[in-house]
């Protein structure tokens, strides 16, 4: 078989050349709805060269795959409206190796040493660990912290880089907030030191119609297989926040809302926080991982 992966839908092309060629099936797995995530995130209009050119992919892409595996647990209701038939849809989310987590990596001192001072000085830590997008959402959960800063003891920590980085940084600055740190991108093996010193793991996205066929982020993972608890600020239908009972959810993109929901987490004993991270871990073991993932792959290519 060959595997068309598609961070963009032109891949689809190549790879059914090489299909046509290897006398091989044709698997297209759609990670972002393209060109949709255009219109709907970026404001594209739906007429615009580029965003026809990348429709004709996905609408061929839907046409001559053999499957079409997707991580979005609802993503056929979009792909029907472009011709996809039912009997070639599969759901496939991401996964974890278990041997990943046993991988983690030293922190620079310097970086350690700036967590360290910042733990020592907040009771209660909230942090995200990951892309720093328009998509992600990073602006409200800092003004949540803007909301928090009179009357708590907890602290933010974002890491990770993106397009947003800067003017996030900014906002921090704007607001003077001291209960907020940025830190820098580090190794995904480094990370894992850095979500181990959370209390919270946060993770949103914007409010948008394009998440109601699902979503599917690797750092929830993270999160949930380090048995953190979860506030999961993310307008989706169903979610293995909801299914695990690890964490709670609040709306996207409500600063008050997200200072509400730390509020309630900061209130619950210890042992009950440690609770809702086990449930996570272990919801993340019984359905995610990559051996039992795989068994549906191999359905697939058999198939």
């Amino acid at each position: 078989a060959v595997i068309a992966s598609s961070p963009h839908p032109f891949i689809i092309w190549g790879a059914r050349r090489l299909a046509k060629a290897a006398g091989a099936k044709l698997i297209f797995e759609v990670r972002d709805i393209w060109p949709l995530t255009m219109s709907e995130m970026g404001g594209m209009s739906r007429f615009h060269p580029f965003y026809l050119l990348c429709q004709k992919a996905e609408d061929d892409a839907y046409k001559y795959s053999d499957k079409v595996v997707s991580l979005l647990p609802y993503a056929y209701e979009h792909m029907k409206t472009r011709g996809l038939a039912a009997d070639k849809f599969v759901c496939i989310p991401n996964g974890f190796t278990e041997n990943y987590f046993r991988e983690s990596k030293e922190l620079p001192p310097e970086l350690a040493d700036k967590i360290n001072a910042f733990r020592a000085r907040h009771d209660f830590i909230v942090g995200y660990a990951g892309a720093h997008g328009i998509a992600n959402s990073l602006a409200n959960v800092i003004q949540a912290f803007d909301i928090l800063k009179k009357d708590t003891h907890a602290g933010l920590i974002l890491i990770g880089a993106g397009a947003e980085k800067k003017n996030l940084e900014n906002l921090v600055l704007k607001l003077g907030l001291t209960n907020v740190l940025m830190l820098p991108a580090v190794t995904k093996e480094q990370v894992l030191n850095v979500i181990d010193v959370f209390d919270v793991a946060y993770i949103g996205l914007k409010k948008s119609p394009l998440f109601k066929f699902g979503v599917s982020p690797n750092k929830l993972i993270d999160y949930m297989m380090l048995a953190k608890p979860v506030l999961y600020a993310i307008d989706t239908e169903r979610d293995p926040v909801l299914e695990s009972q690890c964490g709670i959810r609040v709306p996207a993109d409500s600063a008050l809302k997200m200072s509400q929901g730390i509020q309630m987490l900061m209130k619950l004993p210890k042992d009950e926080l440690q609770k809702m991270g086990q449930r996570g871990q272990d919801w993340i073991i019984d359905n995610l991982g990559y051996e039992s993932l795989m068994t549906k792959w191999e359905e697939v290519l058999k198939g």
